[in-house]
C-alpha cells in the first residue's frame, strides 16, 4: 500500500513557493474565492498556519471545471503514489489541466 501525494507546480518552478507536494490525506476541500480563483485547502503543514492552501487561477466562471480536474486527479490510481494535479511546466493535459492557468501557494 502507498500514500498518494498531490503535486502543484507553476511554470518554471525553481524556487521556494513555486511548487508543493502534499499528502492527499491532508486534503480538506475546495472553495470559490472570486470569479477567477478557487482555493484547495489542506491540513496545516507547519505550526504557523491554520491551513495550507493552493489557490488555482482559471478563466472567469470556470470553478466547476477546475474542481472537476482536481477531483479527477485525486481519484486516479498511480502505481507510485505521485499525482500531478497541476504542473504548468507540462504541456501534457494529463499532468496540467488547461483550465488552470496559475497557482499560488500559501
Amino acid at each position: 500500500m502507498y500514500f498518494k501525494n498531490l503535486y502543484f507546480g507553476n511554470a518554471g518552478a525553481d524556487a521556494a513557493g513555486d511548487a508543493i507536494m502534499l499528502p492527499q490525506s491532508s486534503f480538506i476541500g475546495m472553495t470559490i474565492v472570486d470569479d477567477t480563483s478557487t482555493v484547495c485547502k489542506f491540513d496545516k503543514i507547519d505550526g504557523q498556519l491554520d491551513v495550507s492552501t493552493v489557490t488555482l487561477t482559471h478563466a472567469a466562471g470556470k470553478h466547476v471545471e477546475a474542481m472537476t480536474e482536481v477531483a479527477k486527479r485525486c481519484l486516479s490510481n498511480p502505481k507510485n503514489g505521485f499525482v500531478s494535479v497541476v504542473d504548468l511546466d507540462s504541456t501534457n493535459t494529463d499532468y496540467s489541466p488547461t483550465v488552470i492557468t496559475n497557482i499560488t501557494i500559501a
